[in-house]
């Protein structure tokens, strides 16, 4: 089953609609999640054990350097991050200019090898900015993602919620 994480609370024309999409609908206010607005915040949430997600770690990034790219994670972070059991999001509002691509493409390599979970989600306010799970899987291909990862990246919330309430 494939699962979002949205920014709203749960109305009857959104769950009609993730009906229609087969789409579990989460509340971002279910989870522990941390907004990547800058280093400093992004090291603390993946040190901390109280965090479920940190959500767009590459959008504070105003330049990448001649010879490297400044995608918010490196090594250290990541190896925090499945220590501490720390999911990795996108939000697709963030996924709009070619520098943010590149930025989640190298976040994408780094998941993948330190083998943190790697999701997708769309934060929809209302019904208009919900996303088609296959529409997304298909972005994560197009990013670099293997088919089994692009699926897990929009099915893996469900089992975050699951060791959460266990």
């Amino acid at each position: 089953m494939y699962c979002d994480l949205i920014s709203t609370k749960k109305t009857p024309e959104l769950e009609s609609m993730a009906q229609e999409l087969d789409l579990i609908l989460f509340p971002i206010e279910e989870f522990k999640v941390v907004d990547g607005i800058n280093d400093s915040v992004i090291r603390d949430a993946l040190e901390s054990k109280n965090v479920d997600i940190v959500l767009n770690p590459h959008q504070a990034r105003k330049k990448d350097a001649l010879h490297s790219r400044n995608s918010g994670l490196n090594q250290v972070l990541c190896a925090l991050a499945s220590k501490n059991k720390v999911a990795i999001a996108v939000s697709l509002d963030y996924c709009y200019e070619a520098q943010d691509l590149g930025r989640v493409m190298q976040n994408i390599i780094l998941c993948r090898k330190a083998k943190i979970p790697f999701l997708f989600v769309s934060l929809a306010k209302n019904l208009y900015e919900l996303r088609n799970p296959r529409d997304i899987i298909s972005f994560g291909l197009i990013l670099g993602m293997s088919t089994q990862e692009a699926t897990r990246s929009v099915s893996v919330l469900g089992e975050i919620f699951k060791k959460k309430r266990y």
